[in-house]
């Protein structure tokens, strides 16, 4: 899979990573066989990281997955994950990537990185704070594999869906205004979308290939929807709940990543 800017980092990914393919380590055969790649980007998350190990396993008993982290922790966070890995029943890899050029593109970035290191046909894409229930993810591959669908995404904005977890009205406007901006900017690509900024999502790992992504921030859904081929889409409903543990990311710089990346997906 081609990757248009990632290519540099490719070398020292698996340098610093624990538990990948290729490695010098034999791979579980469970990971060999997997349907279902679950893709948690994380960033300080020692406090969450075994609560979604724990409900993705609850949810994904019957299904043959893999849970990857990838991981731009400077906290205990890599120590936590690594004793995940070694816990067969939660079927865990993970890659740290360490402080500086190999965190390129935030959690967008990272979430690259795991497409290209994930073995299931689905990836699914999930926060690692738990504010995506984990819970929705078989009703997510479900919806895909029934429909044939290319592109699953769990949705706030349609029946049975609810954004309360989104820290006060400020944050909800913001939220709105930024889904608005995009859909505004991209009519065709967008068109009958109604939660293009989800970030929780499942996609048939195959649309990605020969496509160059090259997200910035934190919206790696914006960057799949405009830049990868789909013919069928799906939108599930979920409850965008609050934090379980440690606090939000999102600052002005994230608003500032945001308009810097519709422009790169607008004119590059």
């Amino acid at each position: 899979m081609r990757q248009g800017t990632t290519t540099g980092q490719a070398t020292s990914l698996y340098a610093h990573g624990l538990r990948l393919a290729p490695s010098s380590e034999p791979q579980p055969e469970r990971v060999a066989g997997a349907t279902l790649t679950i893709i948690a980007p994380s960033r300080n998350e020692e406090e969450s990281a075994t609560l979604l190990a724990e409900a993705v396993r609850r949810a994904l008993d019957s299904t043959a997955y893999e849970l990857l982290f990838v991981d731009d922790s400077d906290d205990a966070t890599p120590q936590v994950l690594q004793q995940l890995a070694e816990r067969e029943d939660l079927h865990v890899r993970f890659l740290h990537r360490a402080r500086g050029p190999e965190r390129w593109g935030g959690l967008s970035g990272a979430v690259v990185d795991g497409l290209k290191l994930a073995t299931g046909a689905y990836a699914c894409i999930i926060d690692a704070d738990l504010q995506h229930p984990p819970e929705k993810i078989p009703e997510l591959l479900r919806a895909a594999q029934e429909h044939d669908a290319d592109v699953v995404m769990a949705c706030r904005y349609i029946p049975g869906g609810s954004s309360e977890g989104l820290d006060g009205p400020l944050r909800t406007l913001f939220s709105l205004g930024c889904k608005w901006l995009a859909k505004i900017l991209f009519p065709r690509r967008l068109r009958g979308v109604h939660d293009p900024l989800s970030g929780f999502l499942l996609i048939k790992r195959s649309i990605t290939r020969d496509v160059s992504l090259q997200p910035i921030g934190f919206k790696i859904s914006l960057e799949l929807l405009i830049r990868c081929p789909r013919q069928r889409f799906v939108e599930v409903p979920y409850r965008f709940r609050r934090r379980a543990r440690g606090t939000s990311k999102a600052d002005f710089r994230v608003g500032t990543l945001y308009l810097q990346h519709l422009g790169r997906l607008r004119f590059f």
